[in-house]
């Protein structure tokens, strides 16, 4: 997404006017205008600032705006490969939190009959 996206949404999701926009970013009116009409991004601080508004992984919005900042197709593809890999993440702790996690795995092991062993297996990615 790119940052006047993120700015609608704001706008949508607070009813908030672009003043009003401004003020929960902790940044001037200035600076909206900036990002709505000549194409700038959200610095670092801002971009986190959206990511907590929105509820939304910060990961995910600094990537976005490192896409939007990249002057090359090559530098872009890189962040857009980073991109669905925070993606990923985030939905891979989101599933961690939900569903909880296990220190043991069942690990099915084919036999010459077809059958599974379900013999517990400690998992070395499990962390307390």
């Amino acid at each position: 997404m790119k940052t006047i996206d993120y700015l609608n949404m704001i706008n949508k999701n607070y009813n908030a006017s672009d003043y009003k926009v401004a003020q929960l970013l902790l940044i001037n009116k200035t600076s909206v205008h900036r990002y709505r009409n000549k194409g700038g991004t959200f610095d670092d601080n801002t971009a986190i600032k959206v990511a907590e508004l929105l509820d939304i992984d910060y990961a995910i919005i600094l990537t976005d705006m490192q896409i939007e900042r990249a002057k090359n197709d090559t530098t872009r593809s890189a962040w857009a490969h980073v991109l669905e890999m925070a993606k990923s993440h985030s939905t891979a702790l989101a599933l961690i939190a939900v569903c909880g996690v296990s220190p043991y795995s069942i690990t099915p092991i084919s036999n010459e009959s077809g059958t599974y062993a379900k013999t517990p297996q400690i998992n070395p990615y499990y962390v307390k």
